[in-house]
């Protein structure tokens, strides 16, 4: 549910959309910053883990997907408690606001890698990792049909609900990434 709430609201900040050129640069940041940390994780963790090959990697990419998400966290609490405000510290916040996707595509992708169960459906993990971007943006859409033109605040949390519900189950199910179908679940229905 806090994911299908972040999809509605990532790339706004203080009530405006923010530009282009600010969800690039925050993409290409947290993208930076989870190589440095697959790197720096995969090299401790070769001296003082047992894992290895693919494990190895696994535990970088997963410790990455957490550590570049918590850049929003330790910008906000600088800013809060030094009562930073200006056009730097306004644009510092709109990068920070903005990481969740790298992320999430991350944790897409190290769903779709990870070992299946033997009686899974057979296909490459591209197809797995664009099923589950498919998955948010269909139910997005099957809300807004049902929505209809008058958006009645009652209905529209139902249908969000029950869409997150059945985002969940069917990743659960398939063995995909409910965090990503969930945002994405979000994102489709802001822009939709």
């Amino acid at each position: 549910w806090l994911l299908l709430l972040t999809g509605l609201n990532w790339g706004v900040l203080g009530g405006k959309r923010a530009r282009v050129r600010g969800l690039v640069g925050s993409f290409l940041l947290a993208v930076v910053t989870g190589v440095a940390i697959v790197g720096a994780v995969w090299w401790i963790a070769g001296r003082v883990t047992p894992y290895v090959g693919r494990e190895r990697w696994f535990l970088a990419a997963a410790v990455a997907a957490v550590g570049m998400e918590t850049t929003r966290i330790a910008v906000r609490w600088v800013f809060e408690r030094h009562g930073a405000d200006g056009p730097l510290s306004r644009s510092i916040a709109a990068l920070a606001d903005s990481d969740e996707l790298p992320a999430l595509l991350l944790v897409a992708g190290l769903f779709v890698l990870a070992p299946l169960p033997q009686s899974h459906i057979s296909l490459p993990p591209l197809v797995w990792f664009l099923l589950t971007l498919a998955l948010g943006v269909v139910l997005a859409l099957t809300c807004v049909a049902l929505m209809g033109p008058k958006l009645h605040r009652g209905e529209a949390l139902g249908f969000g609900l029950g869409a997150a519900l059945l985002g969940t189950g069917v990743s659960v199910r398939l063995g995909l990434s409910g965090f990503t179908v969930l945002f994405v679940l979000g994102l489709s229905l802001a822009r939709a």
